[in-house]
């Protein structure tokens, strides 16, 4: 979809983890983990959430992969990660 539209696309960063049931289920079905993912909505409703957002990544740097999908999500998976605040 990046791909084809003329749109920019923005990293965001979110802090956090599924739970370990979560993570289990994804590997199990896509059935199982949509079934847990209210319960992950519902766990993260009352906590504090600060997205961490990146700069805009422009049509030139995407446009490099246009036939390239897998390393476009690739490289925008390492933009996202690249905001991850440093354990300190």
């Amino acid at each position: 979809m990046v791909l084809q539209t003329d749109a920019q696309v923005v990293p965001v960063f979110f802090q956090g983890s599924n739970s370990r049931w979560f993570q289990i289920a994804n590997r199990i079905s896509d059935t199982c983990r949509q079934s847990l993912l209210m319960f992950e909505i519902k766990h993260a409703f009352h906590k504090d959430q600060c997205p961490i957002v990146g700069k805009p990544i422009g049509r030139d740097v995407l446009e490099q992969y246009k036939r390239d999908p897998e390393g476009l999500m690739a490289f925008l998976r390492a933009e996202t990660l690249k905001l991850k605040p440093k354990a300190s």
